[in-house]
């Protein structure tokens, strides 16, 4: 088994993906422009691509108790979710533990006095428990936000966008045949961390 991926070994991978000769001890090298972008990014890119897919690396679960303060109106209980959590992933309807609730904000409303027992998508900051997929997806949309800032070229930064694509597809098709046959919820569409087609940086990659 080889050594897991480090948070530095992102970034400089990030790097040599744009063309980059530069190659860092630490993202938050004070000296290096590449390393404040990549870090800037960092947090972002991170939750934004876990909480889009049910990754097996970061589905978990917890069983939540009633909050002393009841809903306003419409429901009976809420419960706070897990301060880690990107996404509650519902139950199906056949499945036992299933139970009718909606999110809003930081809780669960339902009409269950619970505990309710909850599947989730939780941010795992360490690097080294992510999955080579997602550490290739990480990689390769990092490389595509950044690129044009760096490298100043658009045929890199539109390879970047096209890699970033293929490599989110390939992570899915590598974490799904360790799934089983469990229901895990809605998954968005491949594209959706680039906010839209052209603009490979997304929202955030300037």
């Amino acid at each position: 088994m080889g050594t897991p991926a480090s948070q530095t070994d992102i970034v400089n991978a990030v790097l040599a993906r744009i063309g980059s000769t530069e190659r860092l001890t630490s993202i938050d090298d004070p000296n290096s422009n590449s390393g404040r972008r990549i870090a800037v990014l960092w947090d972002m890119a991170r939750r934004l691509l876990t909480g889009m897919h049910p990754w097996n690396h970061a589905v978990t679960r917890a069983m939540l108790n009633a909050s002393a303060e009841a809903p306003a109106f419409g429901w009976s209980y809420k419960f706070r979710l897990p301060n880690d959590c990107l996404r509650w992933l519902p139950a199906a309807h056949v499945d036992p533990d299933y139970f009718d609730a909606e999110r809003e904000g930081a809780f669960l409303l339902a009409n269950m006095p619970g505990p309710l027992p909850i599947r989730y998508i939780a941010d795992v900051e360490t690097v080294p428990a992510w999955s080579p997929g997602f550490v290739e997806a990480m990689t390769t949309c990092l490389a595509a936000w950044v690129s044009l800032g760096v490298s100043e070229s658009l045929g890199i930064s539109d390879r970047m966008a096209d890699a970033a694509e293929r490599a989110v597809r390939r992570g899915k098709r590598m974490d799904g045949l360790e799934t089983g046959q469990r229901r895990r919820g809605a998954v968005v569409s491949q594209s959706a961390w680039l906010g839209g087609r052209g603009r490979p940086y997304g929202w955030m990659g300037r």
